[in-house]
């Protein structure tokens, strides 16, 4: 059967064979029973080996590339200031869902609904994988947020396909200045905003000038400043803006409070919509009957139901229509060649609209598709004018994964195929020609039956305040056999979290929003519950009215090209170049760089380029770097790459679907646990009433013979200069007013200044005592590492803060950075009530969530254990548990503990 004409098409079953036994737990006969169907049934229509090998060649090539997706699992669907999100990372291959990325760092922002980028954090994988928190700041105003995740890699694609996930943020704890906007500018109330400034307790801020800056679309930013009225009230009016996103900054201009904040808001009139329509396969083509999805949309971005009609251009109604779902629908239509068609539309509150349906094609063709009951129906469609090209073929692919190449002919134009050789997700068919041009394509969502078996169960039915829990859960395939892979687990208080049933989680996001661009509403709906057929036909009108999705095909037999901006991050590192002293590469010179968590030495090429890898650092430490020529001489220059980030973008998700209210209850448990915790009380007054001293770090106390600190110096010496007090210290004799030496050596000890160093020591005339934190003596193989400036040793001067800066400027071959490094993992705090007296203890256990367990690990049995204490409330908490097997099955458990 696979002789030579067809060893293309051959190759490309006998792979589609192999990958489907290691991603598939059961169901082999039936994949080699559709196989063979295949060759038996098309085997005279084989492609040319040339136009199979090349398309084979474009997919190889896509996989040869790391795909690279991201999602991270979080304790809870919403926050509160002050609080911390936990989350486990799940870095996977984007084609198979295996865990085997290559990339060792992701990166998480906090992200307002602007383009501001709050917080930044990097975070390794450990032996337990990707999982961390990020701190909430207690100050954080309460709205719409989202979280980002993406690695390095994942920069050099779409960043459309980064992890995105909208955030719900309240804040209980800074209640003495509240703000909201009541009134949006529209042209209907004059382009007037107005925002209420008011208390927790009722109270409102009147009388307060508040400066603002107005930003929208098509609009210049607008300034200016107005006084509250005796509500709390400001107004500002007369703003000409166009519908769409605005930015409202404001700031209190007052004495005694200290306040600002941003909003960003959406002005676009609630009545505003648009219907779109996308026939399936891309064309309306004349003379066929075809089924034709629409989309009808706020111009909030949320959906909203409509019904209308369709008339050609002499008015006759031809078919009418309704959303069947969060906006969504179809029609049917036989279209005409020369005819335009408009749909009438109208809104649940009687907006009447039109709208013109694509052009209508001579010629063309387009692609039927349906899932159904396991088996995926395929139909060819072709407008009367249309010519059937010599070749076609049908050719499907998920994500980026070939696993059908089937020629067609005229005479054979619709045929069935067998679901099981597409594992769940996104399959993309195209209709193509033998110039590997896409003709027609179709996205359909391919759902097979769990593939795996949940198994939790308590060791009680029924649970008092703080007691033990000790939970069993097992997860086997459909065949009985353990199942392998990486999970986390979250149990909340059903009392004061409530579960996001709507909401992306693992099974929605990695199998459906993660592949397509653009926003996906309510993703949790589709795989909340079982897949019946009325939530398969929803799924549907997603895969029909979502063209934009990861993987763009132009031409099947031109090998896609990929260039790497960005690299695999396995580790981190620091670049930059060494300069001579005329500016060119300082060809093979050396660097050093030392943090306390390491030290390394490297070289630069012969262009003065260098790259320091494998170097671990965190989040709280600079690092020093020290070049010098290649025979160890100064007079180089050290340049450090700039780190770089992506851009930041709008919050990707539609405004105005604010929930704070409904989550009162659980607000007013994180303000009692923060406060009950140490919290400290966050008032916005505009002068520091209350001065708290901070101890500087030193940053080269560990490479230091001795470190004098301020408290230790004599109060005779405070108003003295630092050479005065310095002389009087063992060890080091004052050759002039401003020349030092430290015994043992004649030459001038290299001076550090708040870490910078001075070759000029004039610069110590200008330093007294009472300026100064501490001073460090460095001196023999420490100094070492800062090479000849060393070899008279070290005087390191940290100086209080508040002081005024030294104008001189450091040393050339020296650089202090302070990269993004690593954030130090924390474990969640589970309590524990062993004894009586734990148990009995008067602090109140406010938890939200019960138990986060990042790793939940399964041994050779399929068998997992879990011990947690219930808190104050016992009564009725929620299970979550997420992740992906060792075979790239993604799975899911959710489910109450009642009692």
């Amino acid at each position: 059967m696979c002789g030579t004409n067809h060893a293309a098409y051959c190759r490309i079953h006998l792979n589609l064979k192999l990958i489907r036994m290691r991603l598939r737990v059961s169901g082999t006969t039936l994949l080699a029973v559709f196989v063979i169907l295949l060759f038996g049934s098309f085997s005279a229509l084989a492609p040319e080996p040339d136009f199979g090998g090349s398309v084979i060649n474009y997919f190889q090539t896509i996989g040869k590339t790391p795909q690279e997706k991201l999602y991270l699992h979080l304790d809870k669907p919403y926050y509160g200031a002050g609080e911390e999100i936990w989350f486990r990372g799940y870095l996977l291959n984007a084609i198979t869902h295996m865990d085997n990325s290559p990339s060792n760092y992701i990166y998480v922002e906090l992200t307002d609904r602007g383009d501001s980028v709050l917080q930044r954090f990097k975070f390794r994988r450990d032996s337990l994988g990707f999982r961390g928190s990020i701190p909430l700041p207690a100050d954080l105003p309460a709205g719409e947020y989202y979280l980002r995740g993406y690695t390095s890699w994942m920069q050099n694609t779409d960043p459309a396909f980064f992890y995105r996930h909208g955030l719900q943020i309240g804040n209980s704890i800074v209640t003495d200045i509240l703000s909201e906007v009541t009134e949006r500018p529209a042209p209907d109330n004059g382009g007037t905003l107005r925002i209420r400034f008011f208390n927790a307790a009722g109270g409102v801020h009147s009388g307060i000038k508040v400066s603002y800056d107005v930003s929208g679309k098509d609009l210049k930013t607008v300034t200016g400043q107005q006084t509250t009225d005796d509500k709390g009230v400001l107004t500002v009016q007369n703003l000409k803006l166009s519908p769409g996103n605005m930015r409202i900054a404001v700031k209190f201009e007052d004495e005694t409070l200290d306040y600002s904040n941003t909003f960003n808001i959406n002005n676009a009139p609630e009545n505003e919509y648009a219907v779109s329509f996308f026939p399936e396969g891309g064309s309306l083509l004349n003379g066929i009957t075809q089924h034709v999805a629409f989309k009808a949309q706020a111009a909030t971005g949320f959906s909203l139901p409509v019904t209308g009609f369709v008339t050609n251009a002499q008015g006759d109604t031809l078919t009418s229509f309704a959303t069947e779902h969060d906006g969504m629908g179809t029609l049917m239509l036989t279209p005409e060649a020369g005819q335009r068609y408009t749909a009438e539309t109208r809104s649940e509150k009687g907006i009447v609209k039109r709208f013109p349906l694509p052009e209508v094609r001579s010629d063309g063709m387009g692609l039927q598709m349906a899932f159904r009951n396991g088996a995926i129906f395929y139909n060819v469609q072709k407008a009367a004018e249309a010519v059937w090209p010599d070749s076609l073929f049908l050719i499907a692919h998920l994500r980026g994964d070939i696993r059908l190449m089937l020629p067609l002919s005229a005479e054979k134009t619709s045929g069935k195929l067998s679901g099981d050789a597409f594992p769940d997700g996104i399959v993309h068919f195209l209709l193509a020609d033998e110039s590997g041009t896409p003709i027609s394509e179709r996205l359909l969502f391919v759902r097979h039956p769990d593939a795996v078996e949940w198994n939790v169960a308590t060791d009680k039915p029924k649970y008092g305040k703080r007691e033990p829990v000790r939970m069993e859960i097992s997860l086997a395939d459909l065949g009985g056999q353990p199942a392998e892979g990486e999970f986390s687990m979250s149990i909340t208080d059903n009392h004061t979290v409530y579960p996001d049933s709507l909401g992306d989680n693992i099974l929605s996001n990695i199998l459906l929003t993660s592949d397509l661009k653009g926003y996906i509403e309510n993703p949790g709906y589709y795989f909340n519950g079982p897949y019946t057929p009325a939530v398969q036909r929803h799924l549907d009108l997603v895969m029909l009215t979502h063209g934009w999705r990861r993987f763009r095909i132009e031409n099947l037999t031109q090998t896609p090209q990929f260039e790497a901006k960005y690299f695999i991050e396995a580790g981190q590192a620091v670049s930059g170049q060494v300069k001579n002293a005329f500016g060119k590469g300082a060809s093979d010179a050396s660097i050093v760089a030392y943090s306390p968590d390491c030290f390394m030495m490297k070289r630069a090429d012969e262009n003065g380029r260098f790259l320091i890898d494998s170097i671990q650092f965190s989040d709280t430490v600079s690092l020093i770097l020290q070049a010098t020529t290649r025979k160890g001489g100064s007079g180089v220059d050290i340049l450090v790459d700039p780190e770089t980030f992506p851009e930041a973008d709008r919050m990707p998700f539609p405004y105005g679907k604010d929930n704070l209210a409904g989550i009162g209850k659980y607000l007013a448990n994180v303000r009692d646990k923060y406060y009950n915790s140490g919290g400290m009380r966050v008032i916005q007054l505009k002068e520091v009433i209350v001065e708290a001293k901070q101890k500087q770090r030193n940053f080269y106390a560990t490479m230091a013979e001795k470190t004098i600190t301020s408290d230790q110096v004599p109060v005779n010496m405070q108003s003295r200069l630092v050479t005065d007090y310095l002389s009087t210290v063992p060890g080091i004799r004052k050759l002039s007013e401003a020349k030092l030496s430290i015994r043992g050596s004649d030459i001038e000890p290299l001076i550090l200044i708040d870490e910078v160093p001075y070759y000029d020591n004039d610069v110590l005339t200008r330093i007294y005592m009472n300026e100064v934190s501490s001073i460090s003596i460095i001196k023999g193989g420490s100094a070492s590492f800062f090479g000849i400036k060393g070899a008279g040793g070290v005087i390191s001067i940290m100086r209080k803060d508040g002081s005024e800066p030294i104008a001189d400027l450091p040393a050339p071959g020296v650089a202090f950075i302070k990269p993004l490094g690593c954030r130090t993992i924390a474990d969640f705090y589970n309590p524990v009530y062993e004894t009586p007296e734990q148990k009995a203890a008067s602090s109140p256990d406010l938890r939200t969530t019960i138990y986060w367990n990042p790793s939940l690990r399964f041994d050779g049995t399929g068998k997992a254990s879990v011990l947690f204490y219930t808190s104050d409330d016992p009564e009725s908490y929620r299970i979550n548990i997420e992740g992906v097997t060792k075979e790239g099955y993604v799975a899911r458990y959710s489910a109450d503990m009642e009692q």
